[in-house]
């Protein structure tokens, strides 16, 4: 019987690694030859266990991934709603609100201002309350930043302001029937 060379001192070096087994490791010997019952049967086991392992590792994954991608329920501002002579449609984009004018009340500004998304990066911070956001005056093309809060009367109050929200106005918006309006986007 043959030791490895790097074994420590009482150490018997077999096929699998350098410890107390019943089956030493012959380098001169044919591996065809040896005994591999044992190291198959635990290879096997070990093999088994960490496949059952990865494979529960990525189910759990993919149920979390799934459950966190699917859309509960729809936003509460989802919806068309009125502001100072135009209506917007307000959606759900890419996990944030957006807005797009869908109605003008002066029929002048519709071929420039229609279908244009003036809202957009609404973040939820809560069940009805948004942040974050950005809001382009249709008119003068400036950027302003912008929250939102859903009351429990259906109106939506929207804080616009440049800087801090202290310094800015609150515009009340109403729920608007699209199908009431005449000259639509």
């Amino acid at each position: 019987m043959k030791r490895w060379p790097m074994a420590k001192p009482g150490a018997t070096c077999y096929r699998v690694s350098c410890q107390r087994s019943r089956v030493p490791w012959d380098p001169s010997a044919n591996l065809k030859d040896a005994p591999m019952a044992e190291v198959t049967d635990a290879s096997r086991q070990v093999r088994l266990l960490t496949a059952r392992f990865i494979v529960t590792r990525i189910a759990t994954c993919l149920l979390v991934a799934i459950a966190l991608s699917r859309d509960v329920e729809a936003s509460p501002v989802d919806g068309a709603w009125s502001i100072r002579g135009l209506a917007l449609h307000i959606f759900d984009c890419q996990r944030l609100v957006c807005g797009r004018i869908v109605w003008l009340n002066d029929p002048t500004q519709r071929p420039s201002q229609c279908g244009r998304t003036i809202i957009w990066g609404l973040e939820a911070r809560g069940r009805n309350e948004w942040g974050g956001g950005s809001i382009v005056d249709p008119n003068d093309d400036k950027t302003y930043r912008l929250s939102a809060v859903y009351e429990p009367d259906g109106t939506l109050r929207a804080r616009i302001f440049r800087g801090i929200p202290l310094f800015g106005k609150t515009e009340i918006l109403t729920r608007v029937d699209l199908r009431t309006l005449e000259g639509l986007c």
